[in-house]
């Protein structure tokens, strides 16, 4: 059984007259200096936050997949279990860019571990409804749905007691709300970057939100 420990967002949390889908875990303004890690279970609407963080204008990885828009680098990294290596890439991208990012669902395993090696880390976290989200990985992996639906619901429980672990700042962020309201969406993600975009490029950043991506699908 997973206990979650109370939330410290807790504290300064006050009541809200609009529901943006959106919540900001841990406060803290951007400062010139950014590393954005984008996590949260497969299939919940990572590969679309990377999308427009990238016409935002935020660099998210030398070598991307098509599909997913992962950075095949820190994908690889994280998946091998060398921290050596991860810290030494992130470095990497520290002397090129001020602000950077990478998308990687399984980074949820280690948030803490990552977010230590990052410089000004700051996570996105993606939510989306677990019944969703277990249809659409059943029909990827030709799964049952029952057994798929447990698992998201159990994997959930997980993330939420990962992201309450973490200090730095944690944008937590509703794949169905950013459908409905995706230039608040893009908005709300330029602010949390600490991404000065003007309108023409939250318009542009908006038009990547939108349900049953082909190019994810191909």
């Amino acid at each position: 059984m997973i206990i979650l420990e109370k939330s410290r967002a807790a504290v300064v949390q006050t009541p809200m007259k609009d529901n943006p889908g959106t919540f900001i875990l841990n406060p803290s303004p951007a400062g010139d200096e950014a590393s954005v890690l984008v996590t949260g279970l497969g299939r919940s609407g990572t590969t679309m936050v990377s999308r427009v963080l990238s016409a935002l204008g935020l660099f998210m990885g030398e070598r991307v997949s098509k599909g997913t828009n992962e950075d095949k680098d820190f994908r690889n990294i994280i998946k091998s279990g060398s921290l050596g290596k991860f810290k030494k890439l992130c470095r990497e991208r520290d002397e090129q860019f001020k602000r950077w990012g990478f998308k990687y669902p399984a980074a949820r395993h280690n948030l803490v571990e990552l977010t230590a090696a990052m410089r000004s880390p700051r996570v996105v976290v993606t939510s989306r409804d677990p019944l969703a989200t277990a249809i659409r990985t059943a029909a990827a992996t030709k799964a049952e749905v029952m057994p798929t639906f447990d698992q998201a619901l159990r994997r959930t429980l997980r993330l939420l007691a990962s992201v309450q672990q973490l200090e730095c700042p944690v944008l937590l962020l509703s794949y169905e709300k950013a459908l409905t309201r995706p230039r608040d969406c893009a908005s709300a993600l330029a602010g949390f970057c600490g991404i000065d975009a003007d309108e023409e490029t939250i318009e542009a950043a908006s038009r990547k939100i939108h349900n049953g991506d082909q190019v994810y699908l191909s």
